[in-house]
């Protein structure tokens, strides 16, 4: 809760030496290492889980977002997979499956699954969980140049955190991309506001104060009703990746 990660571990490594067999303390304590970036000791922790609890599916999902963590996509989807053969209810299995097929740019399938993970939240509609997955399903929305859609996502996270910079600056960058450049610098101004350390905002608010002004890209006064001449390609910028 206050994100004092080095003195979590060691109370959970205390819980544990009590009770070596308290699945939620192994998962804990490879939650606390994971959060200081100790990839290798979250691992452990959380493999000591899945040997003790076999039938405990969370070890092997947190074993796979780690695995994600590294780039290692295709051992991620295995954890993943072990993981839905135990649970097949659990909504954020599916989010990371659709997370790795997102990754693999295959944006079709990232979507399918992360419809199934939605449809799971059922009545958590307004849940970080939901939040998340709406999160990531708006950017497969705009990878897949469905713009609307995108933007009635992305829209629908802002109902549960309206103080989320990041999808503020999401929501900007859908617009900037369908030349609607005065939307987009509104969004991203939001953003900026509540998050004036991130660089990339910064870098987005100076690229569409030049659109906005370069007459032969979009005209000021005619920039979403005119048709744009192409769309921006996002794969060269760092845009926010999916959780």
């Amino acid at each position: 809760m206050i994100k004092k990660y080095d003195l979590a571990w060691k109370y959970f490594k205390k819980a544990n030496r009590l009770d070596k067999h308290f699945a939620p303390g192994w998962i804990a304590f490879g939650h606390a290492f994971a959060a200081l970036d100790e990839t290798d000791q979250a691992m452990n922790a959380y493999r000591t889980a899945n040997r003790l609890f076999p039938g405990c599916h969370h070890a092997s999902l947190y074993i796979g977002m780690e695995y994600l963590k590294l780039n290692s996509l295709k051992t991620a989807q295995m954890s993943f997979e072990e993981s839905l053969r135990i649970n097949d209810s659990d909504p954020m299995v599916y989010n990371e499956i659709g997370v790795v097929y997102y990754r693999q740019n295959n944006f079709e399938k990232a979507k399918e699954n992360l419809a199934i993970a939605l449809s799971l939240c059922h009545d958590s509609t307004n849940s970080t969980t939901y939040e998340t997955i709406m999160f990531n399903t708006a950017h497969c929305h705009r990878k897949l140049k469905e713009m609307d859609a995108a933007i009635q996502a992305y829209e629908k996270c802002l109902t549960i955190n309206p103080k989320s910079s990041q999808t503020l600056m999401s929501l900007g960058f859908t617009y900037h991309l369908m030349f609607d450049l005065k939307k987009a610098l509104h969004y991203y101004h939001k953003a900026n506001f509540l998050n004036n350390e991130d660089s990339l905002i910064r870098q987005l608010v100076s690229k569409a104060i030049l659109d906005i002004n370069d007459a032969t890209l979009c005209p000021i006064e005619t920039t979403y009703l005119a048709p744009p001449p192409i769309f921006y390609h996002d794969e060269g910028l760092n845009l926010p990746t999916l959780l």
